[in-house]
Order: C-alpha cells, then sequence, then structure tokens
C-alpha cells in the first residue's frame, strides 16, 4: 500500500467486508462501495490501531532506507529541525514529526471523549546511535494510570502522565510487568531513564475499572481519602535507581499537591533526581510540550543526561577524583534510612568502606551547601576527640559544582542499629553516657545558634486542653540558659552498637548536619521522644534520670525546662509518625 493512498485504505478498513473485498476471489474482483449510511464493519479505535502499525512499520522502513525518505512527509506533517539540538538535526531517516496526517476519531470506553489528540512531538530517532532506546508515552489521560499488556512494544510507567523513558530492549517487559504487579526487585532495574510529567498514581483496585461517565465505581474509588497512597506504583518508583526527572507545572487542577510530593518523596528514594518546574503550564503538559520548543528540549536533555551511568556520571567521576593512589569502586549498595538524603555504602577495591551522602530532594538539595558544608566542618572537629566516635571526613562537594547533587564522602562505621528489647536498660545507660560526653565538646569556634524545629503557626495536635497548654508553651520566648555544643537529632537512629550483654557498645554516631549550640535540654528531650515512642512513655520520662547520672547538667531552670521539653515535641507524632528505624550507616 503506497502511503500516498491511506486515504482510500481508511475507506478499505472501515466498509471492507470480506463480501465487498472479495479477498475470498480471484485479483481484481471486489470493490467497496459503501453507500449512505452503510454500517462500518471496523470499530475507530481498531481502525487507529492499524494505522498506527502501518507507519511505525513504514518509519522502520525509512530508518533503515529500505523506504524512501520522501514518504515521512506523506504520513507526517513535518516541521523545520531548527529548533532542534545541533546533534539531532539533519537526520534524514526520520524529520521532525509533528502529528499524523491521517487520523481517526475514535471515541475511547476509558474517558478520551473529550480530551485533545496525543501530540506526536518527540524526536524518536537520531538520540539512540550511542545509548539505549527512547521510549515515548505522552499525555494519553484515558490511560489514567492503567496497566498496558506487557507484550506492547512500548513500556508505560505507573502513572498517568507524559512519560519518556530509556531501556534497553530486552528489560522494557521486566519493568512494565514489575512497575505494575509485582514487587520490586533487581530485575526490574534496567531502566536507565525516566521521565514523568504532572503524573497521577491509583489504588490497584481501580486498574481494571472503566472510568465510565463519572459517576461509577472508578471515580467513588478515586474520591476515597487517600486511596491513591495504596498505589503499588510509588513503590515501583521507589525502587528506581537511574535517572528520574519529574515535570510539574505552576497550576495543576487535576492532580493534587500530595500526590506530586508523594512521586517525588519515591523518585528522590534512589534516583538521581531532578525536579523540572514549569511555572507558567497547567496540567496538560503535553500540549505545553509541543507549543514551547525550549522546555520540551530541556526536558528530554535532562531525561537523556548520563545514561552510561544512569544518571551519576559527575558524581561517579568526583568520587573516582577523590580516591586517587589508583583505588576504585568495587561495590555499591543502597542503605536503608537517610529520610532526608540518599545514603551509599561504597567498597573500594582495597577493601575499604566509605559512606556517600547526597542530597537529592529539593528542599535539602536547596540548602545542601550549608547543612553538608557545616557536617563537614563538624568530621573535621570531631576526628580529636575522644570518645565520639563520628565518621571520619573524606572530602565534600556542598554546592554540587563536580557532581550531580550536593555529595559528602565519609568513612563508614561499624556496627547497628538497635531498636529491638533485647539489652534496652543497657542501651540507654550508653545513649546516656554518650550524650553526656558530646555536650562536653568545647570547639575553638561556636556552631550556630540552635534552631526551633516547631512553632505555634505550625503545630498540628489533636483537640483537648492538654494539647492546646503545650501549643501555649511554645509561644513562650525561649528563657536563659548555659548553652552547649548540640548533636540537635541525637536518637537510637542514629547511633551504632556492636556485641551484646556485657560486651555491648557503641561503636558510631552519625548524621551531624544540624548540629549547633544551644541548651542540654533540646538534645535530651529529643532522644527521650524517641524513645518514648520507640518502647513506651516510661522508658522516655527516665532518660534525663540517666543523663544525669553520668554527669550531665542541669543548664536550664527547673521552671523553664518544659519549654525546651515541648519545643522538641513532634506534634504530628499522634499520625503515626515514628523515628527512623535504621540508620542509613548502618547498613
Amino acid at each position: 500500500m503506497a502511503a500516498e493512498d491511506l486515504g482510500l485504505f481508511l475507506v478499505w478498513l472501515k466498509f471492507g467486508s470480506k463480501e465487498a473485498t472479495g479477498v475470498d476471489q480471484p485479483s481484481g474482483w471486489g470493490l467497496v462501495l459503501p453507500g449512505p449510511g452503510a454500517e462500518a464493519v471496523r470499530q475507530p479505535a481498531r481502525i487507529e490501531n492499524v494505522l498506527t502499525g502501518v507507519r511505525q512499520f513504514l518509519l522502520h522502513g525509512i530508518t533503515v532506507k529500505a523506504v524512501p525518505a520522501r514518504v515521512m512527509p506523506q504520513l507526517y506533517e513535518v516541521a523545520e529541525d531548527w529548533e532542534l539540538p545541533p546533534e539531532a538535526r539533519d537526520v534524514e531517516a526520520t524529520g521532525y514529526r509533528m502529528r499524523p496526517r491521517h487520523r481517526v476519531k475514535a471515541l475511547r470506553e476509558k474517558g478520551e471523549q473529550a480530551r485533545p489528540a496525543t501530540p506526536d512531538w518527540i524526536r524518536e530517532g537520531g538520540l539512540n546511535h550511542d545509548s539505549p532506546p527512547v521510549a515515548v508515552d505522552v499525555g494519553r489521560c484515558h490511560m489514567a494510570g492503567k496497566c498496558r499488556p506487557a507484550r506492547t512494544c512500548r513500556p508505560m510507567v505507573p502513572a498517568r502522565s507524559t512519560t519518556v523513558s530509556a531501556m534497553t530492549p530486552a528489560a522494557r517487559t521486566t519493568w512494565s510487568r514489575a512497575a505494575w504487579g509485582g514487587p520490586p526487585a533487581a530485575a526490574a532495574q534496567p531502566v536507565a531513564a525516566l521521565g514523568l510529567c504532572a503524573p497521577a498514581v491509583y489504588t490497584a483496585e481501580a486498574w481494571d475499572v472503566p472510568f465510565e461517565d463519572g459517576n461509577g465505581r472508578f471515580s467513588g474509588i478515586m474520591r476515597r481519602p487517600d486511596s491513591w497512597r495504596e498505589a503499588p506504583a510509588l513503590e515501583a518508583l521507589r525502587a528506581h535507581e537511574g535517572r528520574a526527572v519529574l515535570a510539574v507545572p505552576g497550576t495543576d487542577a487535576v492532580i493534587p499537591s500530595a500526590v506530586t510530593e508523594a512521586v517525588q518523596d519515591a523518585l528522590a528514594a534512589r534516583a538521581q533526581y531532578t525536579r523540572f518546574d514549569l511555572p507558567d503550564a497547567q496540567h496538560q503538559l503535553g500540549m505545553w510540550f509541543r507549543d514551547h520548543g525550549d522546555h520540551r528540549r530541556e526536558f528530554v536533555e535532562a531525561v537523556l543526561t548520563g545514561l552510561e551511568d544512569r544518571g551519576w556520571t559527575a558524581t561517579r567521576a568526583w568520587v573516582a577524583k577523590q580516591l586517587g593512589n589508583g583505588r576504585s569502586v568495587a561495590d555499591l549498595r543502597l542503605l536503608s534510612g537517610g529520610w532526608s538524603s540518599q545514603m551509599r555504602r561504597l567498597t573500594l577495591d582495597d577493601g575499604t568502606d566509605l559512606v556517600q551522602r547526597t542530597f537529592v530532594k529539593p528542599f535539602f538539595r536547596h540548602h545542601g551547601p550549608g547543612l553538608l558544608a557545616r557536617e563537614a566542618s563538624v568530621l573535621a572537629l570531631l576526628a580529636g576527640q575522644d570518645g565520639i566516635p563520628a565518621p571520619g571526613f573524606v572530602a565534600v562537594d556542598a554546592p554540587a559544582e563536580h557532581c550531580d547533587h550536593p555529595t559528602l564522602l565519609m568513612s563508614a562505621l561499624p556496627g547497628r542499629v538497635r531498636v529491638d528489647e533485647d539489652d534496652l536498660d543497657r542501651r540507654l545507660d550508653l545513649l546516656a553516657a554518650q550524650l553526656v560526653r558530646v555536650h562536653g565538646v568545647v570547639p575553638a569556634e561556636r556552631p550556630r545558634p540552635y534552631q526551633a524545629w516547631t512553632s505555634p503557626e505550625l503545630v498540628r495536635t489533636p483537640d483537648g486542653p492538654l494539647w492546646e497548654r503545650a501549643a501555649d508553651v511554645i509561644r513562650c520566648d525561649p528563657p536563659p540558659y548555659e548553652g552547649c555544643f548540640l548533636h540537635r537529632d541525637f536518637h537510637p537512629g542514629n547511633v551504632l552498637f556492636t556485641g551484646i550483654g556485657p560486651g555491648l557498645r557503641i561503636t558510631g554516631v552519625v548524621d551531624w548536619v544540624e548540629t549547633s549550640w544551644g541548651p542540654a535540654d533540646l538534645d535530651v528531650a529529643h532522644c527521650s521522644t524517641a524513645l518514648a515512642l520507640l518502647h513506651g512513655p516510661a522508658y522516655g520520662l527516665d532518660f534525663r534520670e540517666r543523663y544525669e547520672a553520668h554527669g550531665g547538667r542541669d543548664r536550664v531552670r527547673p521552671d523553664a525546662r518544659q519549654i525546651f521539653k515541648i519545643s522538641s515535641l513532634p506534634f504530628d507524632a499522634y499520625l503515626g509518625h515514628t523515628p527512623i528505624r535504621r540508620c542509613p550507616a548502618s547498613g
């Protein structure tokens, strides 16, 4: 079938029954003669699928030069390529396709009736000669987080969105299966890069439910408060360790901000993540990218950055330079914990273990230069302190001048976090004694004054007079106090132990990014709160006595101490929040 005859081919597909076309008769017998009101033998969606297959078949022929390039403008409206990056111009095999010339306006069963046609603006050729193939799915909102069959030729990420992903061909089915149904696993990590645009995620209960008219079962599931939090898609995104870019419109009347933040947190858990903000755009980013070539190009370039190292090219080059002496990284694994940052354990070829802290979340990336510069200086200070087993400082790129994100490299410490009930009294005594030693550090230059972590305007509390009184207390000005060196985030999740029984001992205190100067009660109360949440109120209330029994000084008037105690309370603890139960540096 010649490309220029696709219009006639549409008529043949719509009305061409066996009787009309004469496919069972000798050549030249059949005719297609639909009269007024004739009944179609194929539905529009089926015709559109066939057309798509024909276009892709001809595109392949153009790419391998079995079909002349002049066929391209017969299939697509073709624009000039002056907007494209230089390396993507003058690619005869594909041109710069805007949209197909022949389309069938089909009413979709899953709610696409009112949706605009899918823009076909992504250039698929000329980008993959030296990198994994790029698969594109643009803004098809009728999919609404649904799973494509595993046999599909292009993968669909587990979200409703415009998506761009780069992967090896053999890996596509594996990723599709893991993203939609199976648990995240090592085999589900072939994706080098992933781009999402204003995505939604849905509970698995909604996958096989039709959209209907907006008042059916699907809408009921969607309207159930926080049903999206059950979406397996979040776990699949959390398992992704390659490049990830999330495009976020300035105004989105479709996707709640809480969903966007959950997707961001999932991607920031392991991936080399970047948030791509478009302040003037609205939800349908596929249409926005179609009309804004500069943003389109920046987004695609961001997704395809550093594919050779799954997005971590700059960071890995910086780490290699810091090692020196011909040493190299033999093994790397992501560590558990690390709510504010990604923590990785690097094992070198000489057996040395290091820990790499990387700030990826936008908030912490913004504050990363100050946080990592402070931690680097504190680690250097503590290297000469007896009785405080802190990591050794190796290198830092706080402003991310050389790395993909703000990064700190330090030594790994032995031991693990203990939050079980065994040896609990012994562990709490060791924690109290360790905190006394931390407060005894006298630096040549004081760290910054402490910062309050809550305020009356920000607290969230249940109803009741006791909580109201607690909120009133923190409205008071801080009382006078005798300051000391604070860890500021001292709790069982940031302390490593080895041994059992009489051999139990502390081998590491980690996470020094919030080090401050202030009243000791802040550290004592913070750790007490964590102990109360982990082991019960009695252990939290008892911790101050243990602290003082090991030499901790009372540096605040007793009548004013409650201000610092209440300032350290987690006012959202009643929502189920608990301290980190595994330390990132513990493995």
